[in-house]
């Protein structure tokens, strides 16, 4: 008997021992502290090469991204381009940093391309290469490819911070 009330003693102490040492939540842990980045010095561009490689009429050119030493994680690309010029014949993922694409469209009767993708953290804080486009000339002449002011360069800052500050499209003669 002696022994049972002891045993619950002891039970008794290391629960109150226990509970003691928890540390009771503060309203101040769960205050929302912002982005850790600055906005207004972001300095992340989104831009299209100048074609790397031509082939007869088969041309073919990058989208990259420049986070000019920022962690990114997140682009979201629309790249606009003349339908009675070009026609997109392949979007190759090969070479990205992005391991998700969560989204892929592709209209080549609106001239409308659409990427966004996702890397794992940490991200890139290089430039890097985002998808590779080959088109198929249609028209000789100048085709400007655009990219939509829409486009985002997420930071991998817990946040999702918009990063991007420069967008470049490009021209094809």
């Amino acid at each position: 008997m002696l022994k049972a009330r002891l045993k619950a003693l002891f039970i008794i102490l290391i629960a109150l021992f226990i509970i003691s040492a928890i540390k009771p939540a503060r309203a101040e842990d769960f205050y929302y502290r912002g982005p850790k980045l600055n906005p207004q010095s972001a300095n992340s561009a989104l831009f299209l090469t100048p074609v790397r490689e031509k082939t007869g009429d088969s041309l073919t050119l990058d989208l990259v991204v420049d986070p000019a030493g920022e962690e990114i994680n997140t682009v979201s690309a629309e790249i606009s381009f003349p339908t009675d010029k070009l026609f997109l014949t392949n979007l190759s993922k090969t070479d990205s940093f992005c391991s998700f694409f969560v989204e892929e469209k592709i209209d080549n009767n609106l001239g409308e391309i659409k990427i966004s993708c996702v890397a794992p953290y940490p991200g890139t804080d290089k430039m890097s290469n985002v998808v590779s486009l080959t088109f198929k000339q249609i028209d000789s002449g100048a085709a400007e490819l655009s990219l939509s002011p829409d486009s985002l360069v997420l930071a991998n800052d817990g946040y999702g911070t918009n990063v991007l500050k420069d967008l470049k499209g490009q021209t094809i003669y």
